[in-house]
């Protein structure tokens, strides 16, 4: 067999293995939803909205390598409570970052009082998740404790498995089926000014046309969470914006093939390149989303074995 022929084979293989995975993976999501759906049936948590993220709403194969567990993804949006993007009003979001993207949450006094207050959302908005800043003679929410707080408000009846960290919004943890990766956010009253660029940028016949990416700035919303910025001064105060709903409207949007060739990707990178450290599995998402916005590729044409070629001449 030449190499031709043997390209062709793997080409195959890989094809029929990547198909059969996502088959097999959305049959497990169906599973997992209805075992969440029994569950908060059985519940109550009124203060909590919750919001499916996470890799299984993208709905691309996901390839676990050996000793690596899937989980499921929950954002737990605080209800009626919505943050003023424009660093103004009761409760308003501070920028830290040279980007805009970190910052810090601040609250009027009586708003603060408020909310301690609240039948539903005393339990989230504590003393302890409340400290006075002397910089704006405001209160600032405390990530951390805010995490924490949300998670027991929620009625999750689950385990949790890690301590969270200042520089991560995840509180990892096993419920009775599930693993769960559970986030705790508030919302934004708007999309960052900076980040409304997006619907006019990359090239106009991309899969991200500018008409649908209006539609997504106007129906998905931006959420702030408890994650600071490594070596910032500001680390154990800060929240960031997260795009996870614009993201997984994004995956929806691209072809079955382009979800499936991700996943491909995403596991050499977990399995090959996750231990140099300062990369991450995010860095590859992003980076098919460049490529997908700045190129007119025709991604029909492009076969597995061809993705991994050309993916690693977009990432040397």
């Amino acid at each position: 067999m030449n190499a031709s022929e043997s390209c062709k084979e793997l080409n195959a293989t890989l094809s029929a293995y990547l198909e059969s995975l996502d088959s097999r993976q959305r049959q497990v999501e169906e599973i997992r939803q209805l075992h969440h759906k029994v569950w908060a049936m059985k519940t109550n948590h009124a203060p909590i909205i919750e919001h499916r993220a996470g890799s299984r709403v993208e709905k691309q194969t996901r390839i676990c390598p050996n000793d690596i567990r899937s989980d499921i993804d929950f954002m737990l949006e605080v209800k009626n409570v919505v943050v003023s993007a424009k660093g103004n009003g009761v409760i308003c979001f501070q920028p830290t970052s040279r980007d805009g993207y970190f910052g810090r949450i601040l609250i009027s006094d009586q708003y603060r009082d408020s909310l301690m207050i609240d039948t539903h959302l005393k339990a989230i908005f504590t003393e302890s998740s409340l400290k006075r800043d002397k910089f704006s003679n405001r209160f600032v929410l405390v990530p951390n404790v805010f995490k924490q707080n949300v998670v027991r408000a929620s009625g999750l009846k689950y385990q949790q498995t890690k301590s969270p960290q200042s520089t991560g919004p995840l509180i990892p943890g096993r419920g009775v089926v599930n693993e769960y990766d559970v986030v705790p956010c508030l919302r934004l009253n708007t999309w960052p000014e900076e980040t409304t660029t997006w619907i006019s940028r990359g090239k106009p016949l991309s899969v991200f046309d500018p008409s649908w990416r209006k539609k997504v700035l106007v129906a998905s919303p931006v959420f702030l969470v408890a994650a600071g910025e490594i070596n910032s001064c500001f680390q154990k105060e800060q929240f960031r914006t997260s795009f996870s709903m614009p993201e997984i409207e994004c995956f929806k949007k691209l072809p079955n093939l382009v979800r499936q060739l991700f996943g491909l990707a995403k596991y050499v990178f977990t399995y090959l390149l996750s231990s140099v450290g300062f990369l991450s599995w995010f860095h590859i998402k992003y980076l098919l989303f460049w490529m997908v916005e700045k190129d007119e590729i025709d991604w029909n044409n492009i076969s597995p074995v061809c993705f991994l070629l050309l993916h690693k001449t977009f990432s040397s």
